[in-house]
């Protein structure tokens, strides 16, 4: 069985392009705490015209919003913003895909790519309210091929 992610524009939930959409969105709004905002606006001197020029006008619009899911990880931005935005992202990704393969909490939840791999520990924290047990978290495929070969 396979379920779509329907892509970045209508779906891809829990990946760097949904994180930074948020982000964006929320800087945009003014819906980011104010310290955050601080942060991002030194950080990125970015303006709304920029940002709606390289999404609307650019390729690579998914790319762009994803690079800026590092921010997360600044030492400035608040555990509780961090986590409320990762929470949201990773909630949306077990409701709208893998709560919707049969007996998914019969396996374990194993994962590939940087966002799953740099922010793990909310992941996991999120799966297991989905009664999923941690399995393998890698950073890139090629991690799972070399350790395979390794081990054969």
């Amino acid at each position: 069985m396979n379920i779509d992610s329907l892509g970045y524009i209508l779906g891809d939930e829990g990946s760097g392009t949904f994180i930074g959409k948020r982000l964006l969105a929320d800087y945009l709004h003014g819906y980011m705490p104010s310290m955050e905002t601080e942060l991002f606006t030194e950080k990125y001197k970015t303006t709304k015209e920029e940002v709606f020029n390289r999404i609307y006008s650019q390729p690579l619009a998914n790319r762009f919003c994803a690079s800026f899911v590092p921010f997360l990880k600044e030492s400035q931005v608040s555990v509780e913003y961090k986590n409320e935005v990762l929470n949201y992202a990773f909630t949306q990704f077990f409701d709208k895909l893998v709560s919707h393969y049969p007996s998914f909490n019969d396996h374990t939840f194993n994962c590939t790519g940087s966002v799953a791999y740099y922010f793990r520990d909310e992941l996991i924290k999120v799966a297991s309210q989905y009664g999923m047990e941690p399995g393998v978290i890698l950073k890139e495929p090629m991690d799972g091929l070399v350790y395979y070969h390794q081990d054969h």
